[in-house]
């Protein structure tokens, strides 16, 4: 009996891969609409004070030249107050020398290019798992048309650029066979992550652990077997399973820890000789970062927690409850388990700050989001019925980006910045405002393109922190005293102090 070969038509062919060309098509439409919104648009709106904070080092390297040591100068002198490394800024100041776009727009553009490069490692995770090429086109469209990351993958933050390289980290420590170039590069990734910032790579760090220890789960077993045999200095297999997991351990947790904490130590040093940026050293900030046993135990934490956790899709809990469906149903159980542990564990680790920042979820979003790429993948490749619930979702999730974040992107700040501008545009350059009630939020400086000695509103904030700060500027030129009050401190103690120490400003500005 011949055996009859199946063929398969042009037409078919056309027909099977017509809906994953088609999401994905309209997917990369919607992003690139979202993610170029605004593109003009001054910094404003959410976490401005971050967005400032990061890219007003990328105004003083354009003056002066890239940074190791970079200046941030909103506190007083000394000005070097770094606290990520500086790759991300060290990427803007070079794009917008070389292309001669606005600090702003370069910003972004480093931003939406690091995420970008993130989706490649995540295709090939996708790939790793199983996922055919229509399965990964349709789960690609779903990352692309998010409207969390749209947002916040277009702001002027490091954000982008900590996954980029975490995920790249997890892709490359986790595949198999990690010997030569690519166990060097998930160790060079790792370093990179934890240098330009920790709290993103912790989620791939204990991916990476899980993953360690599910591989060498025998190797405790079979070495005490071999020993209660004496046979253990003798069995090279065990010898060399040994030393590779010890060999891993180091490359892809030993080495990205240790980048992490050196920086950690050589950003401290710079800070503790700023009498009040010392409070901003990683032991001043324990308590900011991690959060108190108190809080991690707090069901008010938690119930704050998962809300911000709504934003990754949307606000709508009939859209969660169909996300929890497709996650239930999917034949990856495990992979979707070791994922969402992968999410947890960054708001275990820096509870405060997840409590705190609507921006922190991008750092492990995107390992639920893979969790759920996965199970939608999984279930379309079952069956084409599904297609019509990834359409939905896709809608569901349009829908949560015009009525949210694009409201918010289409805001103009322009006003707020040509007035800062203007307001100082008769002082010199490299003058230096005083500034009280405005906490140390580097928006004003940041338009105002004038350094800033801001008072924070600190309760640990001591008298002797503001005068020795104050005393730093005896050997700069005034371009005002800019006061907001209520503030802590008291706008006539702040010029008496002034007073005191000898300087003597010409122009105070007081504001609502």
């Amino acid at each position: 009996m011949v055996p009859v070969t199946k063929t398969t038509s042009p037409a078919s062919v056309l027909r099977e891969w017509a809906i994953p060309i088609g999401f994905l098509a309209a997917a990369l439409t919607f992003y690139i609409y979202g993610t170029t919104l605004g593109w003009k648009q001054p910094i404003g709106g959410p976490h401005e004070f971050r967005q400032a904070q990061t890219i007003l080092p990328c105004q003083e390297m354009v003056k002066s030249g890239l940074a190791l040591s970079y200046q941030t100068p909103v506190l007083g002198p000394p000005w070097e107050i770094p606290f990520e490394f500086p790759l991300y800024q060290w990427a803007v100041t070079i794009v917008n020398k070389v292309a001669g776009v606005s600090i702003t727009e370069a910003g972004r553009g480093v931003s939406v290019l690091f995420f970008l490069l993130t989706l490649i490692p995540l295709d090939l995770l996708l790939q790793r798992h199983g996922i055919d090429g229509k399965g990964r086109m349709i789960a690609l469209a779903f990352f692309l048309v998010n409207p969390f990351y749209i947002f916040w993958g277009r702001s002027v933050m490091l954000e982008s650029t900590a996954l980029c390289l975490s995920v790249w980290y997890y892709y490359l420590a986790t595949r198999r066979g990690q010997g030569g170039w690519s166990g060097l590069a998930a160790a060079i990734c790792g370093a990179l992550a934890a240098l330009v910032k920790v709290t993103t790579v912790v989620p791939a760090l204990v991916g990476v652990a899980v993953m360690l220890v599910s591989k060498n789960r025998r190797l405790l077993p079979d070495i005490q077997a071999a020993a209660g045999d004496g046979l253990i200095l003798r069995n090279q297999q065990i010898r060399a399973r040994g030393v590779a997991l010890l060999k891993h351990v180091i490359l892809f947790l030993v080495i990205p820890v240790i980048a992490g904490a050196v920086w950690t130590h050589l950003a401290d040093g710079y800070k503790i000789n700023n009498p009040i940026a010392r409070h901003l050293t990683s032991g001043a900030l324990s308590a900011w970062n991690f959060g108190t046993w108190t809080q991690k135990l707090s069901l008010a934490t938690w119930t704050v927690i998962a809300g911000r956790t709504g934003a990754l899709i949307s606000y709508n809990v009939w859209v969660w409850l169909g996300v929890m469906a497709i996650l239930w149903a999917s034949r990856q159980r495990q992979t979707i388990d070791l994922y969402a542990l992968m999410f947890v564990s960054a708001p275990l680790v820096f509870t405060n700050l997840y409590y705190e920042h609507r921006y922190y979820f991008y750092a492990n979003g995107v390992w639920l989001l893979l969790a759920i790429a996965i199970g939608i993948a999984d279930l379309v490749k079952r069956h084409p019925f599904w297609n019509g619930a990834v359409l939905i979702l896709g809608i569901s999730m349009i829908m949560f980006y015009w009525r949210l974040y694009k409201v918010e992107q289409e805001t103009s700040y322009t006003g707020r910045q040509v007035q800062w501008k203007a307001t100082f545009a008769d002082t010199k350059p490299d003058s230096v405002i005083v500034m009280l009630g405005f906490d140390w939020s580097a928006i004003i400086p940041f338009y105002a393109e004038r350094k800033a000695l801001m008072i924070p509103e600190w309760e640990n904030l001591q008298e002797a922190d503001v005068r020795k700060a104050l005393i730093g500027l005896k050997n700069y030129e005034l371009a005002g005293v800019l006061i907001h009050e209520p503030s802590r401190y008291g706008a006539q103690h702040l010029l008496q102090t002034m007073h005191e120490v000898g300087l003597h400003p010409t122009r105070v500005q007081v504001v609502q």
